[in-house]
């Protein structure tokens, strides 16, 4: 008997659709799931330290966390190769037998694709993206701050594609219906958004395309559709038994995502130009910034190709090193970078580094290494109970710069008081213990 389910922190889109699926349709497997109640964690403990099989036992099923059957992150510093490519959803898909349900499928695959990708959409258009599921969950995250409600608000956005998919060959004016709904919300929202302000220039761009039925307000292929605004509005429309007045709540909530993250899209442009580092090493960008924002991520990729993008919340210290694995990097994988890191950490806090684990995938010197190795990370919204680096933003530009230089050429690279660490880490001869 089921009676409560556990994920992560700050939950994410495979969260969200693993509660959603496990809950809509694992009550056979699981007797008590579908009216279970949410608890969360940090994304790389479980509760009193145990295993998943073990919280199971007591009837907590883990999602998305703890590395059990529904869960792809590395337990310690273990990770399952055979799970690599696939997504919790997938797997509660899978062991469900829901995987190929035709209303279900462009889902499922569309968030493993972006879990392990990173794949947003298919199309190039701006407003299509603007207009799209990862827009508005991303929007809710900043309107959010608390898990449970981003998750059930996740989960009611989620639950409607079905439905629209189910119902896309029936007959309606999809461009009327979504007139209707955006007059409803201009309506409601006078004195609350300001829709003239610059920052709404795409937004407004994509109203213009719905009123002049451009066949571009949209994307024409086919899992872009399904992750757009247009199918969680319809999808919600039929979800309600057409009844408009049940249907609209879903489409305003997601137009409020929508516009928080646009401007604060807007915010992070200033502050990226007025407070990024870029470092150039031959013809490679190592950028890093720090921010509030967690826009600025994109907002870098944006403005300058970041091959290497440093990010630094400047309130808890929490650390990300992203790789841009779309260009001159493709074949470059961060877990060597990670060891430098991780040995200096060590040195730091006085603490012999672990050589036998210090390449490896997952948290490793409080170094916690992605299984795709595009990402390193120290602390982040999902895991909050951690200790910030004690490397400083610009020592870690320059390792980093030092690191990629082919000329290894200490004199030339402000990292004097790490030559030690640096050459324990080239050279096992120098390795220490205490």
């Amino acid at each position: 008997m089921i009676d409560k389910i556990l994920t992560h922190l700050r939950p994410d889109l495979d969260s969200m659709m693993s509660v959603f699926l496990m809950k809509k349709f694992g009550e056979d497997k699981y007797p008590g799931v579908a009216s279970a109640d949410m608890i969360f964690s940090d994304a790389d403990t479980l509760p009193d330290n145990k295993t998943s099989k073990e919280l199971e036992k007591e009837g907590i099923l883990a999602l998305d966390i703890g590395g059990g059957k529904f869960d792809t992150h590395p337990v310690g510093n273990i990770a399952n190769n055979k799970k690599r490519d696939r997504s919790a959803t997938d797997l509660v898909a899978e062991y469900l037998g829901i995987i190929g349900y035709p209303e279900l499928k462009l889902l499922i695959e569309y968030t493993r694709m972006q879990d392990t990708t990173g794949h947003s959409m298919f199309s190039k258009d701006y407003i299509h993206h603007l207009m799209s599921l990862h827009t508005i969950l991303l929007g809710l995250s900043l309107l959010k701050d608390d898990s449970a409600i981003l998750l059930s608000d996740g989960v009611r956005i989620l639950e409607n594609i079905p439905y629209y998919i189910q119902n896309k060959l029936t007959e309606i004016d999809e461009y009327n219906f979504l007139r209707q709904c955006l007059q409803r919300f201009v309506d409601s929202s006078k004195g609350l958004i300001d829709l003239s302000n610059a920052k709404y220039t795409n937004f407004n761009e994509w109203i213009n395309r719905i009123n002049k039925n451009s066949p571009n307000a949209f994307s024409m292929n086919e899992m872009d559709d399904a992750v757009s605004i247009k199918s969680i509005a319809i999808g919600a429309y039929y979800k309600f038994d057409k009844n408009f007045e049940r249907a609209y709540p879903i489409f305003e909530l997601c137009i409020y995502a929508i516009l928080k993250r646009e401007n604060e899209w807007f915010n992070a442009i200033g502050e990226f130009k007025n407070h990024a580092i870029i470092k150039k090493v031959e013809f490679l960008n190592i950028v890093g910034v720090e921010s509030v924002n967690p826009l600025i991520i994109k907002v870098a990729r944006f403005l300058i190709r970041s091959d290497i993008l440093v990010y630094r919340n400047p309130v808890d210290g929490a650390t990300t090193i992203f790789l841009q694995k779309n260009g001159p990097l493709n074949k470059f994988k961060l877990n060597k970078l990670a060891g430098l890191i991780r040995v200096i950490e060590s040195r730091l806090n006085n603490e012999n580094p672990n050589y036998k684990n210090i390449l490896d995938v997952g948290n490793v010197s409080g170094w916690f290494l992605h299984q795709s190795e595009c990402l390193l990370i120290k602390g982040s919204p999902k895991a909050a109970k951690f200790v910030p680096s004690k490397i400083p933003m610009n020592d870690l530009l320059e390792l980093i710069c030092y690191f990629l230089d082919k000329r290894k050429d200490k004199s030339s690279v402000q990292i004097s008081h790490y030559f030690n660490y640096i050459l324990e880490y080239e050279n096992p001869i120098f390795r220490k213990t205490k």
